[in-house]
């Protein structure tokens, strides 16, 4: 549904918009890290997110929003919380933050994982123009190395 949304804002106002598919098979797992695993699948650009619900109410990214969609999946038998704003976006030079801004239209800021359970997540970023995205840092604990998958 977001992705329909970010479709929408972006042909409306006239924004650039490129979509990068991964195929991935049901089982098929890009990392682990702690009691999470992970299967990313789709990365998006956009300058503009919106409500679903009230188009009207966005927000502007400083230079372009990295919107990648994954699967969160708790490999482990007790109930485990994913915390979007662990996760960094890397270009090879610089570290760039999940905007908190656009948590309020994606809703992942903290979602919680019972036993087996899996969720599909959208972590947004916001990168100057011109950088170019090579992989995402996962990371289950804010001072973790984390796993880096590329994208």
């Amino acid at each position: 549904m977001l992705a329909a949304v970010l479709v929408a804002v972006a042909v409306s106002v006239g924004v650039a918009f490129s979509v990068a598919d991964r195929a991935h098979g049901a089982e098929s797992v890009d990392a682990r890290t702690g009691d999470l695993a992970f299967v990313v699948h789709r990365v998006e650009t956009t300058d503009v997110i919106a409500d679903p619900e009230y188009p009207t109410d966005n927000v502007s990214a400083d230079g372009r929003f990295v919107v990648v969609k994954l699967t969160v999946i708790n490999t482990s038998d007790d109930r485990e919380v994913f915390h979007a704003a662990f996760s960094t976006l890397s270009d090879g030079a610089a570290q760039y933050e999940v905007e908190p801004a656009a948590w309020h239209y994606v809703g992942n800021a903290d979602r919680a994982l019972g036993p087996r359970e899996s969720i599909e997540a959208a972590l947004v970023f916001d990168v100057p123009r011109g950088a170019d995205p090579r992989a995402i840092v996962l990371r289950t604990e804010p001072a973790s190395t984390g796993v880096s998958v590329p994208l």
